[in-house]
Protein backbone atom coordinates (compact mmCIF):
# COMPACT_ATOMS: atom_id res chain seq x y z
CA UNK A 1 0.00 0.00 0.00
CA UNK A 2 3.00 2.37 0.65
CA UNK A 3 4.20 1.62 -2.46
CA UNK A 4 1.47 2.59 -4.23
CA UNK A 5 0.01 5.80 -2.83
CA UNK A 6 3.29 6.99 -2.96
CA UNK A 7 4.31 9.98 -5.30
CA UNK A 8 6.81 8.03 -8.26
CA UNK A 9 9.60 11.15 -9.75
CA UNK A 10 10.10 8.52 -12.77
CA UNK A 11 6.36 8.22 -13.32
CA UNK A 12 4.07 10.73 -15.49
CA UNK A 13 3.48 13.49 -14.06
CA UNK A 14 5.24 12.92 -10.80
CA UNK A 15 2.14 10.85 -9.39
CA UNK A 16 2.05 7.79 -7.53
CA UNK A 17 1.06 4.42 -9.64
CA UNK A 18 -2.45 4.35 -7.76
CA UNK A 19 -3.37 7.71 -9.28
CA UNK A 20 -1.73 7.53 -12.47
CA UNK A 21 -3.58 4.07 -12.96
CA UNK A 22 -7.21 5.08 -11.05
CA UNK A 23 -7.10 8.71 -11.91
CA UNK A 24 -7.22 9.83 -8.25
CA UNK A 25 -5.76 9.46 -4.98
CA UNK A 26 -6.01 6.38 -2.51
CA UNK A 27 -7.14 6.67 0.98
CA UNK A 28 -5.02 5.24 3.29
CA UNK A 29 -4.45 5.65 7.05
CA UNK A 30 -2.78 9.12 7.20
CA UNK A 31 -5.85 10.66 5.16
CA UNK A 32 -7.67 9.45 7.85
CA UNK A 33 -6.27 11.98 10.54
CA UNK A 34 -7.01 14.90 8.52
CA UNK A 35 -10.28 16.38 9.23
CA UNK A 36 -13.22 16.39 6.60
CA UNK A 37 -13.98 19.22 4.25
CA UNK A 38 -17.41 20.67 5.26
CA UNK A 39 -18.14 21.61 1.99
CA UNK A 40 -19.11 18.84 0.43
CA UNK A 41 -21.97 18.23 2.98
CA UNK A 42 -24.40 20.60 1.94
CA UNK A 43 -27.08 21.51 4.78
CA UNK A 44 -30.55 19.05 4.14
CA UNK A 45 -33.01 20.71 1.76
CA UNK A 46 -35.82 21.08 4.11
CA UNK A 47 -38.34 22.09 1.29
CA UNK A 48 -37.35 18.95 -0.46
CA UNK A 49 -37.84 16.35 1.93
CA UNK A 50 -41.32 17.67 3.38
CA UNK A 51 -42.82 17.96 0.09
CA UNK A 52 -41.36 14.81 -1.03
CA UNK A 53 -42.67 12.80 2.10
CA UNK A 54 -46.32 14.49 1.57
CA UNK A 55 -46.16 12.93 -1.78
CA UNK A 56 -45.07 9.54 -0.93
CA UNK A 57 -47.14 9.51 2.54
CA UNK A 58 -44.31 9.30 4.30
CA UNK A 59 -44.88 9.79 8.68
CA UNK A 60 -42.97 10.85 11.38
CA UNK A 61 -43.30 7.75 13.86
CA UNK A 62 -41.88 8.24 17.43
CA UNK A 63 -42.57 5.99 20.31
CA UNK A 64 -41.63 6.54 23.94
CA UNK A 65 -41.22 3.82 26.51
CA UNK A 66 -44.04 2.22 27.86
CA UNK A 67 -46.10 2.90 24.59
CA UNK A 68 -48.66 0.48 23.90
CA UNK A 69 -48.14 -1.23 20.37
CA UNK A 70 -48.87 -3.95 18.34
CA UNK A 71 -46.30 -6.18 16.19
CA UNK A 72 -46.62 -8.66 13.77
CA UNK A 73 -45.10 -11.83 14.73
CA UNK A 74 -44.26 -13.55 11.62
CA UNK A 75 -43.70 -17.25 13.55
CA UNK A 76 -45.30 -19.83 11.84
CA UNK A 77 -47.94 -20.27 9.00
CA UNK A 78 -49.85 -16.87 9.80
CA UNK A 79 -48.53 -13.76 10.73
CA UNK A 80 -50.48 -12.40 13.15
CA UNK A 81 -50.32 -9.19 15.22
CA UNK A 82 -49.63 -9.14 18.65
CA UNK A 83 -50.06 -6.41 21.15
CA UNK A 84 -46.76 -5.29 23.32
CA UNK A 85 -45.01 -2.34 24.23
CA UNK A 86 -42.11 -0.24 24.09
CA UNK A 87 -38.79 -1.24 26.74
CA UNK A 88 -36.36 0.96 25.23
CA UNK A 89 -35.01 2.85 22.19
CA UNK A 90 -32.01 1.17 20.74
CA UNK A 91 -31.12 3.35 17.73
CA UNK A 92 -32.24 6.10 15.64
CA UNK A 93 -35.08 4.23 13.73
CA UNK A 94 -35.15 0.92 16.12
CA UNK A 95 -36.75 -0.07 19.01
CA UNK A 96 -37.15 -3.32 21.54
CA UNK A 97 -40.68 -4.46 22.28
CA UNK A 98 -41.94 -6.69 24.31
CA UNK A 99 -44.56 -9.27 23.46
CA UNK A 100 -45.64 -12.33 25.50
CA UNK A 101 -42.31 -12.26 27.66
CA UNK A 102 -40.82 -12.17 24.61
CA UNK A 103 -37.89 -8.73 23.83
CA UNK A 104 -37.58 -8.26 19.80
CA UNK A 105 -36.00 -5.55 18.00
CA UNK A 106 -37.98 -4.11 15.67
CA UNK A 107 -37.57 -1.11 13.07
CA UNK A 108 -39.89 2.05 13.72
CA UNK A 109 -41.59 1.13 10.51
CA UNK A 110 -43.04 -2.29 11.89
CA UNK A 111 -45.00 -1.60 15.02
CA UNK A 112 -48.54 -0.01 15.02
CA UNK A 113 -50.07 2.30 17.92
CA UNK A 114 -52.27 0.71 20.25
CA UNK A 115 -55.29 2.78 20.99
CA UNK A 116 -56.50 2.16 24.71
CA UNK A 117 -60.03 1.77 25.54
CA UNK A 118 -59.78 5.13 27.37
CA UNK A 119 -58.98 7.16 24.16
CA UNK A 120 -62.30 5.34 22.94
CA UNK A 121 -64.40 6.23 25.50
CA UNK A 122 -62.85 9.76 25.59
CA UNK A 123 -64.38 10.34 21.81
CA UNK A 124 -67.82 8.73 22.56
CA UNK A 125 -67.97 11.12 25.24
CA UNK A 126 -66.81 14.05 23.15
CA UNK A 127 -68.82 13.43 20.19
CA UNK A 128 -71.70 12.35 22.10
CA UNK A 129 -71.93 8.56 20.73
CA UNK A 130 -74.51 7.08 22.94
CA UNK A 131 -77.33 9.71 22.12
CA UNK A 132 -80.63 8.00 21.29
CA UNK A 133 -80.52 9.33 17.80
CA UNK A 134 -77.59 7.12 16.91
CA UNK A 135 -78.11 3.34 16.27
CA UNK A 136 -75.56 0.70 17.26
CA UNK A 137 -74.41 0.13 13.90
CA UNK A 138 -73.76 3.46 13.25
CA UNK A 139 -71.78 3.54 16.86
CA UNK A 140 -69.47 1.00 15.78
CA UNK A 141 -68.64 2.39 12.29
CA UNK A 142 -67.56 5.59 14.08
CA UNK A 143 -65.34 3.98 16.41
CA UNK A 144 -63.68 1.85 13.97
CA UNK A 145 -63.49 4.93 11.24
CA UNK A 146 -61.69 7.09 13.79
CA UNK A 147 -59.02 3.75 14.62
Amino acid sequence: MAYRSTPCPSGPNHLSPAENFLGCKLRTVLDLMNPCPEDHVGPRDVKMETLCGRRHGARCRRFEVDDAVYVKDNRGQKSTWTPGFVVRRTGNATYTVCCEDLLWNRHVNQPRPRRSASTVNQLVDVFDLYSSSYSCDLLACAVVWFF
